[in-house]
């Protein structure tokens, strides 16, 4: 499906793209075991959407907007969302295997944003080697729990015209610390745009 199970997935695109809608989506498809973009059949679990950057009030106006989208009435159990967590090295990961431990089938974990879970460069540690470190943190967690994750990321203002790589905002280590990489394009004040899984 287009959720690879048991992965770790970093998702980038612009801001006001879609990044969060789609994460969304994805959670309400796996939550009730139907079917990701229309198409891609996912299988029945829990889900945690750690809505970092948005808040609750957005976080809620997005979910009953699709809800509406998957005939869905009532939200379901198994969908699962905070609008705050502790960061990766404060507590943040525990808080995210002790979620595991707690539910039932967890199957998807969302961090949006990325960017307010991860540590800070530590001093004499190198930007490449902290993108790395931020994703690479939870490959346990996937491996032990059978869960993938999510992570939502702003790309940069570059064009799409060289490696879709380069797209991502920060250095290569974001990408080389996950299993897939997922870009998000849609032209301004457009309403279709394209999604890339390199």
């Amino acid at each position: 499906g287009w959720v690879p199970v048991q992965s770790r997935n970093l998702i980038a695109a612009k801001p006001k793209v879609g990044k969060t809608i789609i994460g969304v989506s994805l959670h309400l498809a796996v939550s009730i075991g139907g079917y990701a973009l229309g198409k891609y059949k996912c299988q029945q679990g829990d889900t945690l959407y750690l809505a970092l950057e948005g808040g609750e009030k957005r976080l809620k106006n997005t979910i009953k907007r699709l809800m509406a989208a998957y005939h869905i009435n009532t939200l379901p159990d198994s969908f699962y969302h905070e609008t705050k967590c502790l960061s990766l090295d404060n507590g943040g990961l525990a808080a995210i295997e002790a979620w595991c431990e707690r539910v039932k089938n967890p199957k998807l974990i969302t961090i949006d944003i990325l960017q307010n879970f991860r540590p800070a460069v530590a001093k004499g540690q190198s930007v490449y080697d902290a993108d790395y470190a931020s994703t690479q943190a939870l490959k346990a967690i996937v491996e032990k729990y059978g869960v993938s994750i999510n992570f939502l990321h702003h790309a940069n203002k570059r064009t799409a015209d060289g490696d879709m790589i380069d797209l991502i905002s920060g250095s290569n280590g974001l990408a080389g610390g996950v299993d897939n990489t997922i870009i998000i394009i849609r032209p301004l004040r457009k309403k279709i745009g394209t999604i890339y899984r390199i």
